[in-house]
């Protein structure tokens, strides 16, 4: 039988003798159940249920209050913040929204994580370094799920480290970047682009590259020249210390040649080109030129375009000189393209002739061809010191070659004055004057003196008067001689470019005849040679000479015992040398 109660509140009660009430089917009630221990089998409604132990409903049960007291199991669902309270205080908070908050609001900042605190601590909130990754195992692992297969490590907005389906790649820079570091690591590895190779900091503090080494030249000095030889300097990297093997190539005159040298350094070394190569080639031929190091590996090429050689003249060398001997007039030619530095000169004009005697007055010596030099350590003229040497660009320099002065017969008249010798260079014509001819013997007529130029020429016997010498060229050559006294058989020598003519007193008969004036020596050929010699005025008994071709030397005066008639002086002579560079 059931107990239909109408109503019920706090201050009603149903109670039972025995202290309990079995509720059969269902109880409902609008407003609150209090009581020891609840048991009901099917369920129980109420705005409020206090109980002091245990509650046990169905499994699918729902229950709904303001605040729980004791023991939770099953879902729990609320209509905004679900908070857990232990001792009296929030512990834990699940937001509307799913967040979690720890002992209250304390939802962290976007991209934390929690961080637990061990069995003693709280749980908190911890921002993930983003510059290191801290792995407490032995091994840390990288797994890239996404499609673009790679792992890259920056540091400061520089890849550093790139791993991808091709392999592993490291951080690259140049030489100067590599060299401003600071507190470099032992064992560091880079790719350095400037020598194009892989290189380690070893633990002597310098910067190894691996091997094999690429070679590569990077520039290449000096020239190849279309017949003589040449030294060319490499300049590069990876040349090793040994067994550099330079090859040159040229296919359209068949040249392929491969001469081994040892380098200077890693970064140089230097070849002289062989004779099978310029031999074999001509003006303008492109060479192609590559190494090949001691690891067997080749390097780039690069070309240098063959030039040819300066022309004119007898072509000699001595040493590193390159010598031009002009002995008839001509044209010294530079090649297109091409600059001669520090152009060293001899320029020796053509020597006076002598003059012939009469009557036993002899004729005067001529004077010789002024001498003119650039060559370093020699002396030009009349005791003067070198000239400047001279650059030449490409281009045609005429070189004119004086001729020596005619000698004249007995009671002709003066000898000859030699004529000019000429060097043109871009400046401007570098001249030698000719010797001064030498004077006329003369026996009842006025003194023929000497005539000037390069070196003066000798004054001439008479009975009339002491007649004056020729004078020479300032910086070219000295002045000649003169008779010591009037009459027969005195006179005087021609000048030289490196002393006076000598003067000559005496009768017929008499005396030894005056010497000329002393030449230079110069070694402009590689081999020392005078010239430059006065002529001679010569004795009674005496052979008259004539100057000798290319030497710029006077032509003797006449005597009338052997030789009445004066001698011709010697032709003159230009010289230019230079080193090829």
């Amino acid at each position: 039988m059931a107990i239909v109660i109408s109503g019920v509140n706090n201050n009603d009660k149903i109670t039972a003798t025995d202290g309990t009430i079995d509720l059969l089917s269902g109880v409902n009630y609008d407003s609150s159940i209090t009581a020891p221990d609840l048991t009901a089998s099917n369920r129980i409604s109420g705005k409020f249920i206090d109980v002091n132990t245990t509650i046990q409903l169905g499994v699918s049960g729902i229950v709904t209050a303001t605040t729980f007291l004791g023991n939770l199991t099953g879902n729990v669902n609320a209509t905004s913040n679900l908070l857990l309270q232990i001792g009296g205080s929030e512990k834990f908070r699940v937001g509307s929204s799913g967040q979690l908050g720890i002992a209250g609001a304390n939802y962290g900042t976007s991209g934390q994580v929690l961080t637990s605190g061990g069995s003693s601590s709280a749980a908190t909130w911890s921002t993930i370094n983003s510059d290191a990754i801290n792995e407490g195992n032995t091994k840390a692992e990288v797994i890239d799920s996404g499609s673009d297969g790679r792992f890259i490590v920056e540091t400061d907005g520089v890849q550093r480290i790139r791993v991808d389906s091709n392999g592993l790649g490291i951080t690259s820079t140049t030489t100067a970047a590599r060299n401003a570091g600071v507190g470099t690591a032992i064992g560091t590895i880079i790719f350095n682009s400037t020598d194009n190779k892989l290189q380690l900091y070893a633990n002597d503090l310098n910067w190894r590259g691996f091997s094999p080494a690429d070679p590569s030249i990077s520039n290449i000095s000096g020239t190849i020249y279309a017949g003589t030889a040449s030294t060319l300097t490499l300049t590069g990297n990876n040349f090793m210390i040994s067994n550099l093997q330079v090859r040159f190539l040229q296919n359209t005159r068949s040249v392929d040649v491969t001469v081994t040298v040892t380098p200077s350094s890693d970064t140089s070394a230097s070849v002289t080109v062989p004779a099978t190569v310029y031999n074999n080639i001509q003006a303008n031929d492109v060479v192609s030129i590559s190494v090949t190091n001691s690891d067997n590996v080749v390097s780039n090429t690069v070309t240098l375009t063959a030039s040819g050689l300066p022309t004119g003249g007898n072509i000699t060398t001595s040493g590193s000189y390159r010598i031009h001997s002009f002995l008839s007039s001509g044209t010294f030619v530079v090649p297109s393209g091409m600059t001669l530095n520090n152009v060293e000169y001899l320029i020796v004009a053509g020597g006076g002739g002598g003059g012939g005697s009469a009557q036993g007055h002899q004729g005067g010596g001529g004077g010789a061809g002024g001498l003119r030099t650039s060559v370093v350590g020699a002396t030009s003229g009349a005791n003067s010191s070198p000239e400047s040497r001279v650059t030449f660009t490409a281009g045609s320099y005429n070189v004119t070659i004086g001729g020596g002065g005619i000698g004249r017969a007995s009671g002709a008249g003066y000898g000859g004055t030699g004529t000019n010798s000429g060097l043109a260079t871009p400046s401007g014509t570098i001249t030698s004057n000719g010797g001064g001819g030498g004077g006329m013997g003369q026996n009842n007529g006025a003194s023929r003196g000497g005539l000037n130029g390069g070196c003066g020429g000798g004054a001439a016997s008479s009975d009339q008067s002491i007649p004056a010498a020729g004078s020479g060229t300032a910086g070219q050559g000295f002045l000649g001689g003169q008779p010591l006294n009037q009459g027969s058989g005195s006179g005087g020598s021609g000048g030289g470019a490196g002393g006076n003519g000598n003067d000559k007193g005496g009768s017929v008969g008499t005396g030894t005849g005056a010497v000329g004036g002393l030449g230079l020596s110069n070694s402009i050929t590689g081999s020392a040679a005078t010239y430059s010699v006065g002529g001679d005025c010569t004795d009674f008994d005496g052979v008259s000479n004539t100057g000798a071709a290319n030497t710029g030397d006077g032509g003797d005066g006449g005597y009338t015992h052997t030789t009445p008639s004066g001698r011709s002086g010697g032709s003159g002579i230009v010289i230019v040398r230079y080193i090829l560079s």
